[in-house]
């Protein structure tokens, strides 16, 4: 991600340019005017290391205030903490109680991560139906990386009656929105 166009700009310029971002957020946050959105952007930047050192644990602390702010987005990003242990101890069940409050707000990355935790018994009881619902609904409203999880399980009949055809038709779709795996996925049905 860069928060300008990088064509003709080299990696330190890009870096600068991020640094400059980081800085607005975290001048933001530290004199306590800054959005629930912002606070979150700042403690992505600490969780990925962009335009500061990673830094897991304040990651952790800005993604909890914006959270409790009412910011979907971060309480996708704290489930996330939650689930890797990232800045806090692993809970699989606060990441998933997490998932679903955003999910049920409407976030769709959460919706997404939400199929994950029934598709693999994470915090919740394993459901394969329940997991593919929830694809279906994330890649209805639009989320393509939900649209190749969804052709998976019509692949593999996960949750679902196998349908080699729709797995096809969704990774095309999934592919042609920009998605490296669909499209890895793609190659491999036609290939097999």
């Amino acid at each position: 991600y860069s928060p300008s166009f990088t064509f003709g700009l080299n990696r330190s310029q890009i870096d600068e340019d991020w640094q400059n971002v980081f800085s607005l957020f975290q001048y933001k946050c530290s004199h306590h005017i800054a959005s629930s959105t912002e606070i979150n952007n700042c403690g992505f930047c600490y969780y990925c290391g962009i335009g500061v050192e990673k830094n897991l644990d304040k990651a952790f602390q800005l993604y909890k205030i914006a959270s409790d702010q009412g910011n979907l987005s971060a309480k996708a990003n704290l489930a996330i903490c939650y689930k890797n242990g990232d800045g806090v101890e692993k809970n699989v069940d606060e990441a998933f109680r997490l998932f679903k409050t955003a999910s049920d707000g409407g976030n769709l990355y959460a919706t997404c991560h939400l199929a994950i935790c029934y598709e693999n018994g994470s915090g919740v009881k394993k459901n394969l139906e329940e997991a593919f619902r929830l694809y279906q609904t994330a890649s209805d409203r639009g989320n393509f990386y939900a649209t190749n999880s969804l052709a998976i399980c019509y692949e593999n009949g996960s949750g679902v009656k196998k349908n080699l055809d729709e797995a096809i038709r969704l990774y095309t779709i999934a592919s042609d929105r920009g998605n490296l795996n669909a499209t890895t996925n793609l190659a491999i049905c036609y290939e097999n």
